[in-house]
């Protein structure tokens, strides 16, 4: 069975709260149309939350994957490497180059 899971109005509502409390703090990055991250370097480490997309989602969403993330994130369920460790994570694991924009 497939699931298409959306954001309610009142997760929606959340998103955007959790977005001005976080206000710029916290950096989303969809890494992988399968994974998203939420992560806030500080200073020799990064701390990050990650959301999976599920494998009977019919196609990946980025909004819920940042609601996940973000929750995550806010709710202390995260994880501290050393910032170099989290770059050369991102960047051998998924080709990524947060803050390379």
């Amino acid at each position: 069975m497939q699931s298409n899971t959306k954001l309610t109005a009142e997760q929606k509502e959340i998103l955007r709260e959790m977005r001005e409390i976080q206000d710029g703090a916290v950096q989303v990055l969809n890494l992988d149309n399968k994974t998203t991250m939420a992560f806030m370097p500080k200073g020799n480490t990064v701390e990050f939350a990650l959301s999976v997309m599920s494998d009977n989602e019919k196609k990946f969403r980025p909004k819920v994957g940042e609601y996940m993330a973000r929750s995550r994130f806010e709710n202390g369920a995260t994880v501290k490497m050393r910032t170099h460790d989290f770059y050369a994570m991102c960047e051998f694991v998924w080709g990524a180059y947060p803050g390379a924009e």
